[in-house]
């Protein structure tokens, strides 16, 4: 917490306590989506950068290839888009990739 002192046109002073925001954090929606359909993550996640966003979302897609033994198969055609709150693309990852 930084203290930050401001100065009335009268000359009084006052100090108002300011909470540090890392401006740099966005919300990135992880949705999963194929060529005629979209499940859409209406909650998001917090990430510092597009390279955190991209782990967390590689993540993602390790746990649904682990769900079951022929999920690469059930995901096949499928990609997770991480997108920005604007509704950019930042980057899409195939679900049916081999799992890392």
């Amino acid at each position: 917490m930084a203290e930050v002192e401001l100065r009335a046109a009268s000359g009084d002073k006052c100090s108002i306590q300011a909470v540090e925001v890392n401006a740099l954090n966005m919300r990135c929606f992880f949705h999963l989506t194929n060529s005629h359909e979209t499940i859409r993550d209406d909650d998001g996640v917090e990430a510092a950068s597009v390279e955190t966003a991209r782990r967390l979302a590689l993540q993602a897609v390790y746990e649904l290839q682990q769900e079951s033994d022929h999920a690469r198969e059930d995901w096949h055609g499928w990609q997770l888009d991480v997108v920005d709150s604007g509704g950019n693309i930042l980057l899409s990852i195939p679900l049916d990739m081999p799992a890392q």
